[in-house]
C-alpha cells in the first residue's frame, strides 16, 4: 500500500476510521488510542502514501479491482471473493490477510424503545433458522456465526475449500485478534480530532484526491491484486470474516427464496 512500484494504482478507503486504521496497523499503533501524538503520527504516514494513491474509494473498488483499473487496495474480505467471481479476463486477483487487521461484528439489535419486541425477536429467530441463515450468508457474502451455517456440508461444498478456509481459518485465534485489533467507539473529543486530521490529509500538499464518483486523470490499468485489511461480519464465536459466494448462485438462491 506504500510501495512506489504501484504509484497511482493504489486505492485507499474514503473514510477516516479505516484509512487511519491502515496507517496505525502498519505502524503498530493502538487503533483506539486517545493520544493526539499517535493520530499525528498516523496522519504523517498517510501523507507519505498520498502521492502514490489513485483515488479514495468505497464500493467503487468493486469495478476498479474487477477490471484491473487499480493494482492494489484495501477492502473487506468477503468483497474480495465477490470481486474474484466477477473479475475480467486477464485480471488475476489475489488476497492477503495482514498480520494486524480490523475485525468487526454485524449484529441484529432490538431498540430499547421498540413497540413490538416480540415480533422483532420472532424475525431474528427466523433469520437464524438453518435454511434462511444459509441462504442469507450466501446472498450477502458474509460469513456466519451460526453453527447451523458453517457446519453445514452443503454450505461448505457450495463455497469451496479455498474460500471456506479464507473465511474460517482453522488456526486463527479470533478471540485474541478481536481483542487486540478491533475498532472501539472513540470518545467525542478523539472523533473530532480524527476528523480534523482527515481534513488535513485530504487537503495536504495543495491537492485533493478524487473521491468516489469523481474522475481522475490517470486512466491506465494493470493486472489487479487486492489486499484486504479488514475482516467484516460475524463468524464462529462472533468474530469477523465475510463469506464467499458466486454471483450465479446468488441469483439462484434469490429466485428460490422469492
Amino acid at each position: 500500500m506504500w510501495n512506489p512500484k504501484y504509484a497511482k494504482q493504489i486505492v485507499q478507503f474514503n473514510n477516516p476510521r479505516d484509512a487511519f486504521g491502515t496507517a496505525f496497523y502498519k505502524l503498530g499503533l493502538d487503533v483506539n488510542t486517545t493520544d493526539r501524538a499517535a493520530w499525528d503520527q498516523g496522519l504523517a504516514e498517510l501523507k507519505k502514501q498520498k502521492p502514490l494513491l489513485k483515488k479514495l474509494v468505497m464500493d467503487e473498488i468493486f469495478n476498479m479491482m474487477e477490471s484491473g483499473e487499480a493494482a492494489i487496495g484495501t477492502y473487506y474480505a468477503g468483497d474480495y471473493l465477490t470481486m474474484l467471481d466477477n473479475q475480467a479476463d486477464g485480471v488475476d486477483l489475489q488476497f492477503y490477510y495482514p498480520e494486524r487487521t480490523n475485525l468487526f461484528i454485524d449484529a441484529m439489535c432490538v431498540p430499547k424503545g421498540c413497540q413490538n419486541k416480540e415480533l422483532a425477536e420472532i424475525y431474528i429467530n427466523f433469520m437464524l433458522s438453518q435454511e434462511i441463515a444459509i441462504a442469507n450468508a450466501e446472498y450477502i457474502c458474509y460469513a456466519s456465526p451460526n453453527a447451523l451455517v458453517y457446519n453445514d456440508e452443503g454450505y461448505q461444498e457450495d463455497m469451496g475449500e479455498e474460500a471456506y478456509n479464507i473465511l474460517y481459518p482453522e488456526n486463527f485465534d479470533f478471540a485474541a485478534a478481536y481483542d487486540q485489533n478491533c475498532y472501539k467507539d472513540l470518545d467525542v473529543s478523539t472523533k473530532a480530532y480524527l476528523n480534523e486530521k482527515w481534513t488535513d490529509f485530504r487537503t495536504s500538499g495543495g491537492t485533493v484526491l478524487p473521491e468516489e464518483g469523481e474522475e481522475e486523470d490517470d486512466s491506465s490499468s494493470m493486472t489487479a491484486a487486492i489486499v484486504a485489511t479488514s475482516i467484516g461480519g460475524a463468524v464462529l464465536v462472533g468474530f469477523g470474516a465475510y463469506a464467499v459466494y458466486s454471483y450465479r448462485r446468488k441469483r439462484k438462491k434469490q429466485n428460490t427464496i422469492n
